[in-house]
């Protein structure tokens, strides 16, 4: 599915936005908007930093953010201001966040501990 909205960050990241939204009653409309971001491992982290063979075995060559954004009943009329609403929200509050130039180095640490910690357990 190709999205309907981009946008680049200024740590090199790109934001990719996909709309999941249907119709689930009359003209009443669940909006989901599905957001996904591409965490490239070697652009972000330097060899003195991880073991390569520890974050290819969890991680692989990239790790990837996703947050999906839902709201329920809105008319047909209201779905494409709406959804430009979420949109909005999302990039002046989350989306700053994630502009931040150590946001993709601590997602990857972030991310590499979560995952070596839920495989500990076999």
């Amino acid at each position: 599915m190709t999205p309907f909205h981009e946008k680049a960050l200024d740590n090199g990241l790109l934001l990719r936005f996909f709309d999941r939204s249907n119709r689930y009653f009359g003209d009443y409309h669940r909006l989901c908007i599905e957001i996904q971001c591409a965490v490239p491992v070697a652009e972000y982290m330097s060899a003195e930093e991880i073991d390569a063979q520890e974050v290819h075995r969890f991680i692989g060559t990239e790790a990837s953010f996703h947050k999906t954004l839902e709201q329920m009943g809105v008319a047909g009329a209201d779905v494409k201001s709406t959804r430009e609403r979420l949109l909005t929200n999302f990039l002046e509050t989350t989306g700053a966040y994630l502009a931040r130039p150590e946001f993709p180095r601590h997602f990857l640490a972030k991310e590499l501990a979560r995952r070596k910690g839920s495989l500990s357990f076999y």
